[in-house]
């Protein structure tokens, strides 16, 4: 009986989470640089994330920077965010898009001038 209860409770919010908010809880959390000894962490509130270094062992003043704001999801079927990426190159932000390539495996990628598709960042989770 009190399985029952638990699962009249629990099965009617199933229906009411979305599976954008249960998409962008995938997204959130702590991951790491597959390439340099640093930590960002990904937040989203009210449907919007960011992303912000955490710990950047060779570079202590890139901590707390805001790398990625304004992190949308596509569409509900892909596993893809849109974002603004800080970009040291031209002091601005750029557009990127952000795919999950496995639940492990964040990448994050700009278009190039040749409309060319290239990864820029490569986040593992922690």
């Amino acid at each position: 009986m009190k399985n029952l209860v638990i699962a009249i409770i629990f099965i009617p919010l199933l229906f009411v989470i979305s599976p954008r908010v249960l998409a962008d809880k995938e997204l959130e959390g702590v991951w790491k640089h597959a390439n340099k000894p640093a930590r960002i962490v990904i937040t989203f509130k009210s449907k919007i994330g960011s992303a912000a270094v955490v710990e950047h062992r060779n570079n202590s003043k890139a901590d707390g920077l805001n790398i990625i704001h304004s992190i949308k999801r596509v569409n509900t079927e892909s596993m893809t965010w849109q974002g603004k990426m800080y970009s040291a190159a031209i002091d601005d932000y750029v557009a990127v898009t952000l795919a999950l390539q496995d639940s492990h495996t964040l990448v994050v990628m700009l278009k190039a001038d040749n409309r060319q598709t290239e990864e820029v960042l490569r986040l593992l989770k922690e």
